[in-house]
């Protein structure tokens, strides 16, 4: 309802919209009233405070674009990613090239980071084969030494992968994933990372990332990535 009545401004590179003048009915007045009071909020870096009016909006429309893309922002500004993530998300389901929600939940995937997989539900291991153009085999390359997303992300990426097996070890079951992943660089290259991405509503975000021992390609070359992820389940 609101959505046609905001403006764009840049608050610390995160994107928050600010509302209008133009009233429409007493119900359009006090949301606008609510919103200029968040945005103010947020100015004074009362996040807490912002949020709470957001939600306050939300009761009366809550697919309100603009709402829902300032409460992210402010969600961010307090480090409570995996909620602006959530909120961005919604936006994006009503609007899947909301740039403003796509810029903004990449921005909070990158504020996460990425973890270690050590004691983590998750062992993973790749190699990357190499070959020329004539499809020789170039070089060998493995690794397990890998980082992962700790969002709930990953574990869509991989429930979309078909398990391959269960096994048991050291009294935890794991199921067995397989992945294969292949890439022809258009120019020669020097390459130290491999990576697995999830795309959702358009954008691709890593998941598992390793930092393998670094190659050289040629233009033409194909390079192919098979992971192995084991993922506990008990």
């Amino acid at each position: 309802m609101l959505n046609n009545l905001y403006s764009v401004i840049l608050i610390t590179s995160l994107v928050f919209l600010v509302p209008s003048t133009i009233v429409f009915g007493d119900e359009q007045s006090t949301n606008e009233m609510l919103f200029e009071k968040a945005i103010q909020a947020i100015k004074q870096e009362d996040y807490k405070e912002a949020i709470s009016i957001f939600d306050a909006i939300l009761d009366s429309d809550s697919n309100n674009v603009g709402t829902l893309i300032n409460k992210g922002t402010a969600l961010m500004m307090l480090g409570s990613y995996d909620e602006a993530i959530a909120s961005f998300d919604k936006v994006l389901q009503i609007d899947q090239k909301n740039e403003k929600a796509l810029k903004n939940r990449n921005t909070a995937f990158k504020k996460i980071g990425l973890m270690p997989y050590i004691d983590s539900e998750y062992l993973v291991y790749v190699q990357i084969q190499v070959r020329n153009a004539q499809g020789s085999l170039v070089s060998v390359t493995e690794a397990d030494t890998i980082k992962f997303l700790p969002h709930q992300l990953t574990d869509e990426f991989l429930d979309l992968i078909p398990v391959k097996e269960t096994m048991s070890i050291n009294g935890k079951t794991f199921e067995k994933k397989e992945i294969k992943t292949e890439f022809t660089p258009n120019e020669d290259m020097f390459i130290s990372s491999t990576r697995l991405v999830a795309e959702k509503f358009g954008d691709s975000i890593v998941v598992f990332f390793t930092l393998n021992h670094a190659y050289t390609v040629e233009r033409g070359d194909n390079i192919t990535a098979y992971w192995t992820v084991l993922r506990a389940v008990s």
